[in-house]
């Protein structure tokens, strides 16, 4: 089993990464409540189909 590469990231980390890829959020802090009570993973299966192509 290979090991694990990418960094730990905080809530508040979360939320500031979705932001430099372009989402849009009025307050910071409520994003990262939210994904600590929803999970990243569980969100991004609903914000993925909304990326647009060719960008991060």
């Amino acid at each position: 089993m290979g090991s694990y590469t990418k960094p730990v990231l905080t809530y508040h980390d979360q939320a500031k990464l979705l932001e430099e890829r372009g989402m849009l959020f009025e307050n910071i802090e409520e994003a990262a409540s939210f994904l600590k009570n929803v999970s990243y993973y569980r969100f991004s299966g609903y914000f993925f189909n909304f990326y647009e192509k060719g960008k991060n």
